[in-house]
């Protein structure tokens, strides 16, 4: 069995570590001395870790307080603190009196849960006979005095001066972190003959990212003296085992970090108290209270100082919403005007560009635009050409759509050459597919911050220990800030978000109008020449057709002649045969024309078992004359021209029996599909009714499967034919919104599949 060792956990690494984001401030395994700590487990209350100084407050040594229950402990206020362990709310609110029975008074116990843990502390009282009331006191003053400043400065202001009164801290000032985490003293109540430091600011590394997210945890932190030596905590472990580390971010009593502890030194601070200004749920800034001795806050003092935070909270969102309100007021108001005069005239960008409402929706002193290629510019801008490189810039730099700044030359240096014109930009992408975009700028203007100490120095390492080590120096440090712009306020983003997706709305519209307008001019020229196909179609029907009857009549008269030599006889047979094949070609030229203007189907209905039987009369003869097998299924009504269906059967019966041998019985087979084959899927059967024509005819390569169907392509010149009557079929089915594929096999046959639309079947007329 392995022996139970205690051991010290306190952090030591902030000796080593190199920059102050690194630092784990929330387990530095130790507390500071003005109370002690108790950790239990939340289920059994045993005892897991405890600080040094629990004898002083105990009288029991720390080898017998680790590993015993909180009942030997407290025997009897033990159903007490259970009670206050186990009350959710009254251990986030509030602290439990606790008696110790050895002549040293009482304690508060404070008590945050962490894991599967409680961490008791235990804060020594001063004075039993504190009164929250009293600390509470001057709440309805703090309440009257909040309404009367008229600016959020004259509010933090007015609240230093309060808490400086209620807490008596040398020196209370209201600090608000900017947007880069770098904070600013804007409020400030100080001792007389101390140097104040109203409008200095401090860089973000001051107050590390660790840092300000316990600040947003736990809104209170106490130093009571800057010169307390930490109390390290222990805990055992089970042989060569690690110690758990035990986190101390909601504790009150944590130590606090070695380098934060020298930088107050620094500063010639003895005791601080910070409170947490939290805002939307975001670290606002803090009421940070400095004194030149050591002191310490009761809990009932802190409870007060919550309290004003959360009365400071609430006010500057009431101020902030108020400020927001009459902007919002006066955006709104140009906003709508804009998007008025787009309804009513319609889109004209040069007017819409030099209109004031534009610059005034965003606090703007300039509007550029690229639009259709061409650039528009209002107020005060850069130069045309210095304006399209910066949309161009700004297109290829805005992944979002979107780019919004204050100071351009960040992102795109050449800017600096017009900062004083634009440096804070505005930009949204009107189109995903074109360059087309709209920016509204504003110049920069040179300002002066003023630092506590050099920001760019926010840290030293010590030449002998290697430590890292806060500056020294708080002296104001001057520096000049240029090409920057004032802020973009969110409203004004979004005003200008709206007002982008309208152009872009009505761009859009007027680019449909236009191609609208173009179809149409498109159609009127298509609906003319189709008008003059028909005249020429006619023509061709006259004028060529009556020449070539004349041409047979003749040779025909010529061919009954008994005189005629056995070579010229010949040649009239052959001029015969090519006028006959001219005959039929202008023939399915005219048929194909027929075809391919679509009708309105869905009107006529048509009987395809009709249609079928009526393909098949015009080749009786040919059917009987070669013992030809024919098989139909029984077919449904359909809506659709009864004269295009019988000439696409009659071309697809047709081609069977010309693609058979003549030495070869035609069999052809005109069925429905039912079930799903390797051709026609599941899918296919639910939207369309799948008529097969079958052959057994010479098939062919499946390669040929596409050309087959275009206009004036043949595979057997052997075999007389135009090429047309497979397109002709295809135009058929497109013009029922089906369509025609083919599958075949040399030597077997081939089949046609015809797809008609479900909706084009007449419902109840589906039978087998």
């Amino acid at each position: 069995m392995n022996k139970k060792i205690i051991v010290d956990i306190q952090n030591k690494t902030s000796v080593s570590i190199d920059s102050c984001e690194k630092e784990p401030i929330h387990i530095p395994g130790s507390i500071q001395p003005h109370g002690y700590l108790l950790a239990v487990t939340t289920d059994t209350h045993i005892i897991t870790h405890c600080s040094a100084n629990v004898e002083k407050f105990l009288h029991q040594p720390l080898e017998q307080v680790l590993g015993s229950s909180l009942e030997t402990l407290f025997s009897s206020q033990y159903h007490s603190i259970t009670a206050f362990l186990e009350n959710e709310q009254a251990r986030t609110n509030g602290t439990l009196l606790v008696e110790h029975h050895n002549g040293f008074g009482y304690c508060h116990l404070s008590v945050v849960k962490s894991n599967n843990l409680y961490i008791l502390e235990f804060d020594q009282c001063a004075d039993l006979a504190e009164d929250l009331s009293a600390a509470r006191a001057g709440i309805n003053e703090l309440l009257m005095l909040v309404q009367k400043p008229q600016s959020i400065q004259a509010l933090c202001q007015a609240m230093a001066v309060y808490v400086q009164n209620k807490l008596e801290f040398d020196r209370v000032m209201i600090y608000r972190f900017h947007p880069d985490y770098s904070g600013e003293v804007i409020g400030e109540a100080v001792k007389e003959g101390m140097e104040p430091y109203l409008g200095l600011r401090y860089p973000a590394g001051d107050i590390p990212p660790q840092a300000r997210e316990l600040y947003l945890r736990n809104k209170i932190r106490i130093i009571s003296n800057v010169n307390y030596q930490p109390v390290p905590l222990f805990t055992y472990v089970d042989g060569d085992k690690s110690p758990e580390q035990l986190d101390l971010s909601d504790s009150f009593l944590r130590s606090v970090s070695p380098i934060h502890i020298q930088y107050l030194k620094n500063m010639g601070v003895t005791a601080s108290f910070s409170l947490s200004i939290i805002k939307d749920n975001k670290l606002w800034g803090l009421i940070a209270c400095h004194h030149n001795t050591p002191k310490h806050l009761s809990p009932s003092q802190r409870q007060a100082a919550l309290l004003y935070g959360l009365v400071l909270s609430s006010q500057l969102d009431v101020y902030e919403r108020a400020e927001s309100l009459q902007l919002v007021a006066k955006v709104d108001e140009a906003l709508d005007v804009l998007l008025k005069k787009l309804q009513r005239e319609g889109l004209d960008v040069n007017r819409i560009i030099i209109d004031p409402s534009l610059e005034h929706i965003s606090g703007a002193t300039g509007v550029i635009a690229l639009i259709k290629g061409r650039i528009y510019r209002s107020g005060d801008t850069p130069s045309e050409e210095d304006t399209l490189d910066l949309l161009n810039f700004l297109h290829d730099h805005a992944s979002s759509g979107t780019v919004v700044t204050q100071k351009l030359i960040d992102i795109y240096p050449e800017a600096e050459a017009y900062a004083d014109v634009a440096s804070g930009v505005i930009y949204h992408r009107l189109t995903n597919s074109t360059d087309d975009a709209i920016a509204w700028i504003k110049p920069g203007l040179d300002h002066v911050i003023t630092w506590a100490g050099n920001p760019e120095k926010p840290m030293e390492r010590d030449s002998e220990t290697h430590q890292l080590q806060p500056r020294t120096s708080f002296a104001a440090w001057k520096q000049t800030v240029k090409s920057e712009s004032t802020a973009w306020h969110n409203h004004q983003i979004n005003a200008t978000y709206l007002f982008a997706s309208a152009l872009q709305k009505y761009l859009h519209l007027a680019y449909l109008k236009k191609e609208e307008e173009k179809q149409r001019l498109l159609a009127n020229e298509l609906k003319k020449s189709n008008e003059e196909l028909d005249n020429i179609n006619w023509i061709n029907a006259h004028d060529l057709k009556e020449p070539l009857r004349k041409i047979r009549v003749f040779i025909s008269r010529m061919l009954q002649s008994e005189e005629l030599p056995e070579k010229i006889e010949g040649d009239l047979q052959k001029v015969n045969k090519s006028a006959m094949r001219m005959q039929v070609l202008l023939e399915d030229i005219m048929n194909y024309a027929r075809v391919a203007a679509r009708e309105q189907l869905h009107n006529q209905e048509a009987n395809l078992n009709e249609v079928i039987r009526e393909a098949l009369d015009n080749f009786s003869e040919e059917m009987e004359s070669r013992s030809a097998k024919i098989t139909v299924d029984s077919m449904p009504l359909v809506y659709g021209n009864a004269f295009q269906l019988r000439q696409l059967f009659t071309n697809l019966i047709g081609n069977a029996l010309k693609f058979t041998p003549p030495d070869k019985t035609p069999e052809i087979t005109v069925s429905h599909a039912q079930n799903p084959t390797d051709e026609v899927t599941e899918a296919d059967l639910t939207q369309y009714f799948v008529v097969n024509v079958t052959d057994n005819g010479v098939g062919f390569e499946d390669q040929y499967k596409e050309r087959i169907f275009r206009l004036f392509q043949r595979l057997d010149n052997n075999v007389h034919g135009t090429g047309i009557g497979l397109a002709i079929c295809r135009k058929i089915m497109e013009n029922h919104q089906g369509k025609i594929d083919v599958s075949s096999l040399p030597g077997v046959g081939t089949t046609f599949r015809l797809y008609f639309p479900i909706e084009f079947i007449k419902p109840a007329t589906l039978t087998n």
